[in-house]
């Protein structure tokens, strides 16, 4: 849903800007593209969307005016009518849109703010030490990104092929921009888990650029609370290098009757206790 390196924009660090707000340019190359579209007089950009992983034919909204995110019944009616075909809205939703039942969270976005990401990993343990991947370590990554992708659309309990999960991590795996960390531990003679990065990533509704924090994993749950801060400290360090906002990302866990808390959401809180900011998220909506 981000795409990579797209045009020059704006210093997205600007103090006051918030650098994944949709801008005018954005509305207006949406409306040229034919996929600017008002509802009660109101913008929404807004098309079919198939998703690569799953399949499934999606209305992809991109942009909401607030007030129809406040209220969204009549918005996803006429979206379910404009596009039948679909079988859900996935909608992107600004920082602080409140929660409504009838929009599930998928996924958060979050960035480090520049005050965390200064001080990231000063507290990981010396017995951690980070490397740049150089390629000998090629499969274990290819694993653990393949982990992460198949696993976080189990937690929206949708399936995933294993052809796509293949091609999904083939993409990341030989993007020309990409960085992967590899953490170490005393004791160990392979690595015990991973950060990869997309240096060239862009928010094309924001027209920002940032550095795409793609996935990070520790095998061995005993060895995060050290390998992870020094991990991110890595990533922060190269997003400052570039000028970038750092970004990650958070999946949920589909809610409701007989379902357990998503525990995405207590993730995303700690997160925000260790200065990440949320950027922006989506959030989906089944066809009635």
């Amino acid at each position: 849903m981000n795409t990579a390196a797209g045009p020059t924009a704006a210093d997205p660090t600007a103090p006051g800007r918030d650098p994944f707000a949709v801008g005018p340019a954005y509305l207006a190359a949406a409306e040229d593209a034919g996929l600017l579209h008002r509802f009660d007089g109101l913008p929404v950009v807004a098309g079919p969307y198939t998703d690569p992983l799953t399949g499934e034919t999606q209305c992809l909204v991109e942009h909401a005016d607030p007030a129809l995110l406040a209220d969204p019944g009549r918005l996803l009616a006429q979206l379910f009518a404009r596009h039948p075909d679909c079988t859900a809205a996935v909608l992107r939703t600004p920082a602080g849109t409140p929660a409504d039942p009838r929009l599930q969270p998928l996924i958060s976005y979050l960035h480090l703010t520049p005050d965390a990401a200064a001080t990231a990993g000063r507290a990981a343990a010396p017995a951690v030490r980070i490397t740049e991947d150089d390629g000998r370590h090629r499969d274990l990554v290819r694993g653990w990104l393949a982990t992460a992708v198949s696993g976080a659309q189990a937690d929206l309990g949708t399936e995933v092929a294993e052809e796509a999960v293949r091609e999904a991590v083939e993409e990341i795996l030989h993007a020309p921009a990409r960085r992967t960390w590899l953490a170490w531990a005393d004791g160990h003679d392979r690595p015990i888990g991973h950060a990869t990065a997309v240096t060239d990533a862009y928010d094309d509704a924001g027209g920002t650029p940032f550095v795409d924090l793609v996935d990070i994993l520790i095998e061995d749950p005993a060895h995060i609370p050290a390998a992870q801060p020094a991990l991110v400290a890595v990533a922060a360090a190269e997003a400052a290098r570039c000028g970038l906002p750092l970004v990650g990302h958070v999946c949920h866990h589909r809610t409701g009757p007989g379902l357990p808390p998503d525990p995405g959401a207590a993730v995303v809180s700690a997160l925000r206790r260790h200065g990440w900011q949320e950027s922006y998220g989506y959030r989906r909506a089944d066809r009635p």
